[in-house]
């Protein structure tokens, strides 16, 4: 049976498929098209679905 040595301090476990940290073209290409992409995603009607709900504490 093999061993079960620790992770070095403060490496943590190797990053795999999607988890891995994006590369500089990655990077900008994420940056430029984020704030393109959000607005449509993001709209009003849903947050107001979303945080529009009330709670009439007082009763």
């Amino acid at each position: 049976m093999p061993s079960r040595r620790p992770h070095k301090s403060g490496t943590g476990p190797p990053r795999i498929a999607n988890n891995k940290a994006a590369d500089p073209a990655g990077r900008i290409l994420r940056d430029l098209l984020m704030p393109l992409i959000l607005p449509r995603l993001a709209n009003r009607e849903q947050s107001r679905q979303t945080y529009g709900y009330h709670i009439d504490w007082a009763v």
